[in-house]
């Protein structure tokens, strides 16, 4: 048990029980965060197995303390599971449980990017670190939520996120500037999610619009390929919503690909193009209907 407490109560090595925000920090990162999780359940399990005898008495401090650590981590890093301690033990959950409520921690769920009550949890944290922190991992999030909706501008995006931090990371911007731009990506997530488009398509055509471009600009005209975005779209419309259970009907949709890839192929004059067009518009065609 004491090597169990040990392994845990290391990863917040120098700081004091008060520095949470500091604490929470040294859990930003993925990687650490799963093996942190792992080695509070293991300390967790030894814990359950003890309790109530004296000899876990020493320990119970830290074992509340990386609980509560664990519970802002979650709610700070967009974390939806993987730090639950149900399976922990009884009375290690009831301990944490009521320990978080003695110090005014609520345990739910994160508090998502598009919420309206985003930039207020945000101004909770009184480190510029941890509030870039938190922006990231929202982000990340909503991108890994909705990039199949629209591979093209959810990569982009991610991509752009992934500069900013590497600016950073090299000394080109500063925490606020960081901060800054990660709140303009932000709203121009909320504007997406709301249906505004910048190429003036519906948010439905848009993906189609957005692979094109991505696979022909410089060689055909962005009104040449807002033409065919509204007519793949329109195709795929057509046809599927008519049929409610269309996605198991593996002839259906077969008739369906190889007219598309005619369509497709009277544009592109390429095979391989159209191939590959069919088969993204496909996937796409089968998240919107």
């Amino acid at each position: 048990m004491e090597q169990r407490d040990r392994t845990v109560m290391r990863y917040f090595d120098g700081l004091t029980k008060n520095q949470r925000e500091e604490a929470i920090l040294r859990l930003k990162d993925e990687d650490v965060r799963a093996e942190f999780d792992q080695a509070y359940k293991r300390f967790a399990e030894s814990m359950d197995k003890v309790m109530p005898s004296p000899k876990a008495e020493p320990f119970i401090n830290d074992l509340k303390h990386a609980g509560l650590i664990r519970q802002l981590a979650k709610s700070r890093f967009s974390v939806d599971d993987g730090l639950d301690i149900a399976d922990c033990g009884e009375k290690v959950r009831q301990l944490v449980h009521k320990y978080l409520l003695s110090e005014g921690i609520e345990v739910r769920d994160p508090i998502q990017l598009l919420d309206s009550r985003f930039k207020e949890e945000i101004e909770n944290n009184t480190k510029p670190e941890t509030k870039a922190a938190q922006i990231e991992h929202a982000i990340k999030k909503e991108i890994s939520v909705k990039i199949e909706q629209d591979e093209v501008y959810y990569t982009k995006v991610s991509d752009r996120l992934k500069d900013l931090l590497q600016r950073f990371k090299d000394r080109q911007m500063t925490i606020d500037e960081l901060i800054k731009e990660q709140l303009n990506l932000r709203e121009e997530l909320v504007q997406k999610a709301m249906g505004k488009t910048e190429s003036g398509l519906t948010s439905e055509q848009e993906p189609y619009f957005n692979k094109l471009v991505e696979v022909y600009e410089g060689e055909h005209d962005e009104s040449t390929l807002k033409e065919w975005a509204i007519e793949v779209h329109q195709y795929f419309e057509e046809r599927v919503t008519q049929i409610p259970d269309w996605k198991s009907k593996l002839d259906f949709k077969r008739r369906l690909n190889a007219e598309l890839k005619i369509l497709l192929l009277k544009k592109t004059k390429k095979m391989d193009d159209a191939n590959m067009l069919v088969g993204y518009f496909g996937a796409l065609a089968e998240t919107q209907y």
